[in-house]
């Protein structure tokens, strides 16, 4: 929770009088939060980490109504699967088999895309 959610909360709320200064300068600042696929369908044995995401799906979801507002765009992306090495490397017990993901590459690509198009939701059905 420290991390997904509430590190990401922690650090928009310090940064929105700098987003809103931004946008009143006629600029287009924007945020993009990753909740990736899990805050879409949590899974067994990731409780806690689907909560966390699901958690900052929610905050970024109202948070963007918020701030859309004040000229600030906020899209959140939902990837699935990421080949990030990270799915093979468990805290603890064995890593679940995820099999072959996205490449980070293909996944920040279209991250890139949204943000540039100015979308404003990335659900995992658009990687």
């Amino acid at each position: 929770m420290q991390v997904n959610a509430s590190g990401q909360i922690q650090i928009t709320t310090a940064l929105l009088p700098k987003l809103v200064e931004s946008a009143n300068s006629e600029r287009e600042p924007f945020v993009l939060s990753i909740s990736g696929v899990i805050s879409e369908m949590p899974m067994a044995g990731l409780a806690s980490y689907s909560a966390s995401k699901t958690a900052l799906l929610g905050f970024a979801q109202a948070a963007a109504k918020e701030l859309r507002k004040a000229g600030v765009s906020w899209i959140d992306a939902r990837p699935g699967h990421t080949e990030s090495g990270l799915a093979s490397r468990a805290i603890f017990g064995t890593a679940p088999n995820f099999g072959q993901g996205k490449s980070v590459q293909d996944v920040v690509a279209r991250m890139i895309s949204g943000v540039t198009n100015q979308e404003r939701d990335l659900p995992s059905t658009s990687f």
